[in-house]
């Protein structure tokens, strides 16, 4: 992932996928999106057909990334932060991002809402085909972020998740497919939250290296599913454990962070 030159003071525009889009971000203090956007956005097939909704969009990144993968679908992004969601219609406006326009739309839109209540920021009930969030899962007590944004991004509050998995069932379809990325800690709690709304599981979890314990794990669900809960074989991020520049990974990952490659569940 290559950093261009700045917008201004406080943005920059990064390129991802080899630099096949670009995004604008904040410079500090909010999140930056990074290997965590672009594997959520590598679990969608790329012949996959319908409609996607992000969940917590932050400033659009895993919505471009799978516009940029999946020429079969539209994306709607939905996120809280009104800086965040200037940022990704910068980003849509971008001459680099010419190929993505029409198939890419953000909203502005409080996930936690409960209801019809949801319908006034464009949640629509059984609209998506799929669904991905990388939510907020640093659980409060555990991080004192440093700025409000990044709080925003980073900390899960109280029931957050289970808000979350409430919405995304009520806007998903039938048979529609959930993908989250998230800590491991949080696997209790998820669990709780997908009862009875998403099933037929498949956890991936994410390792730095080859035996140690996941840092990460990508989830997917089926809204209908009733088969059992399958954990499948990790994704590893870098090959030896002493390699000390982080951005050399392993040869399968480096072809999913280049979009040559996408990441099956």
């Amino acid at each position: 992932m290559k950093l261009s030159s700045s917008i201004n003071l406080e943005t920059t525009v990064d390129g991802f996928l080899d630099n096949s889009f670009f995004a604008v971000q904040a410079q500090k203090g909010s999140h930056r999106s990074g290997l965590d956007a672009i594997l959520l956005a590598a679990t969608v097939k790329k012949t996959a057909p319908g409609k996607v909704a992000d969940l917590g969009a932050g400033s659009g990144v895993v919505g471009m990334a799978i516009a940029q993968r999946c020429v079969n679908l539209s994306i709607d992004l939905f996120e809280l932060n009104p800086r965040n969601v200037d940022y990704a219609r910068q980003s849509f406006a971008l001459e680099q991002n010419t190929h993505l326009k029409g198939r890419l739309r953000v909203f502005e839109a409080d996930i936690t809402v409960t209801g019809d209540d949801r319908d006034q920021y464009g949640l629509l009930p059984n609209t998506y085909d799929h669904i991905v969030t990388n939510p907020p899962y640093n659980d409060e007590t555990l991080q004192a972020a440093t700025a409000e944004d990044k709080a925003q991004a980073h900390v899960m509050q109280t029931d957050m998740l289970l808000k979350w998995v409430k919405t995304a069932s009520y806007i998903a379809k039938y048979r529609a497919e959930l993908t989250l990325i998230m800590r491991p800690a949080n696997l209790p709690e998820l669990l709780i939250a997908l009862e009875g709304r998403f099933g037929s599981l498949k956890i991936k979890p994410v390792q730095p290296v080859r035996g140690v314990p996941a840092i990460l794990m990508l989830v997917r669900g089926i809204k209908g599913g009733m088969a059992p809960l399958q954990f499948l074989e990790p994704i590893v991020l870098r090959d030896h454990p002493s390699n000390e520049d982080h951005h050399v990974f392993a040869s399968d990952v480096e072809e999913i962070l280049r979009g040559r490659a996408c990441l099956e569940l």
